[in-house]
C-alpha cells in the first residue's frame, strides 16, 4: 500500500463511493422500480373508474 496519504485517502474515498453506488444499484432501485410501477398501476385504475 502507498505511503502517501493523499493518494490512501483518495482510495478509500473512491472505494466508498463505489460500495455505495453498488448497494444503490442493487437495493434502492428496485425499491423504486417497484414502487414507480405499483404508483401507475394505482393511477390506472382510479382512472378508469
Amino acid at each position: 500500500l502507498s505511503h502517501f496519504s493523499p493518494l490512501v485517502y483518495f482510495g478509500l474515498l473512491v472505494s466508498l463511493a463505489m460500495f455505495g453506488g453498488l448497494i444503490g444499484n442493487l437495493v434502492f432501485l428496485p425499491l423504486l422500480i417497484g414502487w414507480w410501477d405499483g404508483r401507475k398501476e394505482r393511477q390506472s385504475q382510479t382512472s378508469a373508474e
